[in-house]
């Protein structure tokens, strides 16, 4: 029974698979190994038409390796992400409060095909909806409960750093590897040894003459070359900035240093008139001409310091709004990169930050520039 958010309007074509018992998943791994999987996806329920092959195949493409956490703690959320489960998982959520996924990527399977033609020895395709475009791939954990509580400190893989980490979590389900995706690398043939589980499938609905209401393989393959390009414009932008912040930076605080440097000096030279003039007055005497002389000198000596020092702040103020208007440029540079390359693995929220969750830790306490 399909619950209210599994309606045709609202169906997720990128569904995660992390909810499917492992058996579901194995048939849909041995179905991809064979050929291009066909699917009947109605509300919330995706079944493999196993007994349906269609022509082409899936190609590994290895991926930077990524990491991506969802959190899910309502029920809207929950039909958006987790379709396939979401009924099942309604009452986890009410009781826990909140559903974890964290997923390593490594990469993903594309379709060939950009029809869904039957071999000639397929059969059961009648009611197949979708075809199965692309499959991404890695490893996962999907756990119940708070997903992190740290104190202070840091602790990188299972070795901490004074910090804390409590968690309360149920694991719900897991597959794959995390250790052996960290030996996985975008230049791969086919994903590592226990870090294939599959992790999301993308689906393109079958049109009435068999056509995909969906981009080609090849189509998909220039669009991420296109924004691997753009991802890679903008971190080279990022890079120049960054460095041309810090170099304004350093020349700022130079520049206030000499501003210090050349006020310090003012005050002892005027403080040295003022005693000049302070004992002649005492004495009731006039200032000699070697005493007017050196009057004369050190207020010659003030001016240029005043000068010198005006000048220096003034280069110390100019240098540091422009360090940090270079600096808001490689933050919106580096955005710019980050999106371009989710874009280009079709993969959402690419997360820079480590992973949490029963078995494994990251960093706890992570910034994300």
């Amino acid at each position: 029974m399909s619950g209210p958010a599994c309606v045709e309007g609202k169906r997720n074509l990128r569904p995660l698979l992390v909810e499917w018992p492992a058996a579901d998943r194995a048939m849909l791994e041995a179905s991809a190994s064979s050929g291009v999987v066909a699917v009947r996806y109605t509300g919330c329920e995706l079944k493999i038409m196993s007994r349906c092959s269609l022509e082409g195949a899936y190609q590994y493409r290895g991926l930077t390796r990524k990491r991506d956490e969802v959190r899910i703690k309502d029920a809207a959320s929950l039909y958006t992400e987790l379709p396939l489960g979401a009924i099942r998982l309604e009452t986890a959520l009410s009781r826990e409060g909140q559903i974890n996924v964290d997923m390593a990527v490594v990469g993903r399977l594309d379709a060939t095909a950009n029809r869904a033609n039957p071999t000639e020895t397929s059969t059961g395709c009648g009611g197949a909806t979708h075809l199965v475009s692309g499959i991404t791939v890695g490893a996962f954990e999907m756990y119940t409960g708070t997903a992190l509580a740290a104190g202070a400190g840091a602790g990188v893989g299972n070795v901490g750093a004074g910090g804390e980490v409590s968690r309360s979590t149920d694991v719900l389900r897991r597959d794959g590897d995390f250790g052996q995706c960290n030996l996985a690398s975008s230049s791969d043939a086919a994903a590592p040894e226990q870090c294939g589980a599959l992790l999301r499938v993308e689906l393109a609905p079958i049109e009435a003459d068999g056509s995909l209401g969906f981009a080609s393989a090849q189509d998909k393959a220039d669009e991420a070359e296109r924004w691997d390009e753009e991802a890679g414009k903008w971190h080279g932008v990022r890079t120049g900035t960054l460095t041309g912040s810090i170099v304004l930076g350093v020349g700022a605080l130079a520049g206030l240093g000499f501003f210090v440097a050349r006020t310090l000096p003012i005050s002892d030279l005027e403080e040295q008139n003022e005693q000049e003039r302070d004992t002649a007055e005492f004495f009731n005497e006039p200032l000699t001409a070697a005493e007017l002389e050196g009057i004369e000198r050190r207020e010659a000596r003030i001016s240029e310091l005043e000068g010198e020092s005006r000048q220096a702040g003034i280069a110390a103020i100019v240098l540091g709004v422009a360090a940090g208007g270079l600096f808001g440029v490689s933050v919106v540079a580096k955005k710019r990169s980050d999106e371009a390359a989710r874009k280009g693995t079709n993969e959402k929220k690419a997360a820079l930050a480590p992973l949490f969750g029963p078995g494994f830790s990251g960093v706890g306490v992570s910034g994300r520039f």
